[in-house]
Parts: C-alpha cells; sequence; structure tokens
C-alpha cells in the first residue's frame, strides 16, 4: 500500500551516530526489547524513503528488471516490518529477531542489482546522471544494514 510508504516516509526519522549505537548496545531482555521497538519503528521510515527516491526516479530506470527487483525488495522489506507485530513481550522480540534477519538476507544481491541495473539503463540513456540518487541510497543502505546488522549481532 503505497499511502503506508507514503506516510512512514514522512515521518521523522531519528538519526543514530555509530558510539550512540555501541553504548546503546546491551543485551539484557530489556535493551533488546527497546531496540526492537526503535528498529520497528524506525526501519520502515528508512525503507519508504528509499521506495519514494526510486519512484522518483525516470520511468526507464524504474523498469529496469533489476532497479525494479531492488524496488520490489525495498517495498516487501517495508510491508514486513511495518506489519509485524508490536514488540510487547520476548516472544514477540525473537520473531521481529528473525524477520529482520530474513529481510537483511534478501538485501544482499542489492548492489550488484544496483550496478546491473545503472549499466544497462546507461546503455541506452549516456547522458543520464544518478550521482545524487546513488550516493543517497548506498549511504542509507550501508547505515540501514549497520543498524539491522547490530542488532542480530546483540542477539547472538
Amino acid at each position: 500500500n503505497f499511502g503506508r510508504i507514503r506516510q512512514a516516509a514522512s515521518k521523522e526519522c531519528h538519526s543514530v551516530t555509530l558510539g550512540e549505537l555501541m553504548r546503546q548496545t546491551s543485551t539484557d531482555p530489556k535493551s533488546l526489547q527497546r531496540h526492537a521497538q526503535w528498529l520497528k519503528e524506525q526501519l520502515p521510515i528508512r525503507f519508504a524513503r528509499r521506495i519514494e527516491d526510486i519512484l522518483q526516479l525516470p520511468h526507464f530506470v524504474v523498469s529496469n528488471p533489476q532497479m525494479s527487483s531492488i524496488l520490489d525488495s525495498y517495498v516487501s522489506t517495508f510491508e514486513s516490518i511495518y506489519e509485524s507485530s508490536e514488540i510487547t513481550n520476548s516472544e514477540r522480540e525473537l520473531s521481529f529477531l528473525n524477520t529482520v534477519r530474513t529481510e537483511l538476507v534478501k538485501h544482499n544481491p542489492g548492489t550488484r542489482l544496483i550496478a546491473e541495473g545503472y549499466r544497462e539503463v546507461r546503455k541506452t540513456y549516456p547522458a543520464l546522471q544518478l550521482d545524487t540518487f546513488l550516493h543517497d541510497h548506498f549511504t542509507m543502505r550501508i547505515a540501514t544494514r549497520i543498524l539491522m546488522d547490530n542488532y542480530i549481532v546483540m542477539r547472538d
């Protein structure tokens, strides 16, 4: 539902430095639950903003099979995290952890797909400049993966 995506993208995205992330990393059950609750709130915002960024690219870019695959994986991850149960106890936190793990793996081929899609689009449209999009996309991709990876490591 793109209405939900648009609504999530308009919410405030709370930044966190690596130092803050490391200081907040704790493996006691209450800390894990709080961290999961924060991620459940923040990850949909981050994925929704990436979705909106992709949808603002020219149609011929978005319709490229690799770029379309990236969009599909972002929408799927948005929906999985957005629709996951509220984290009110250890069992739900564990369920959320499994969702985060699954979604993180889904995005592993993302860098390769973006590179292949960009190369293909540039063959047809050599003057196309996506530098700002690519910079923003990869910066946010790295930041989001760090948040997800950190949470998984806290639990392992």
